[in-house]
């Protein structure tokens, strides 16, 4: 049984409610480092627009662009 198999198994059995816990131990884990490390919150704003834009245009991209 290979891991995408495997792995598809156990996200049937995440509901909604689990994926919205998953986003938000995320984005405060990301508030936690940006605490503890400040030098991540020094550079310019676009440092952090690039990967933004970067890791969504896969998921938007299957989302809307594939049938």
């Amino acid at each position: 049984m290979g891991f995408n198999i495997l792995n598809a198994e156990k996200l049937k059995n995440l509901d909604i409610w689990d994926m919205a816990c998953v986003k938000g131990s995320v984005f405060f884990f990301t508030l936690f480092l940006a605490s503890v490390l400040p030098v991540l919150l020094s550079f310019e704003w676009y440092w952090y627009l690039i990967p933004v834009l970067l890791l969504g245009a896969r998921p938007v991209y299957h989302w809307f662009g594939k049938q």
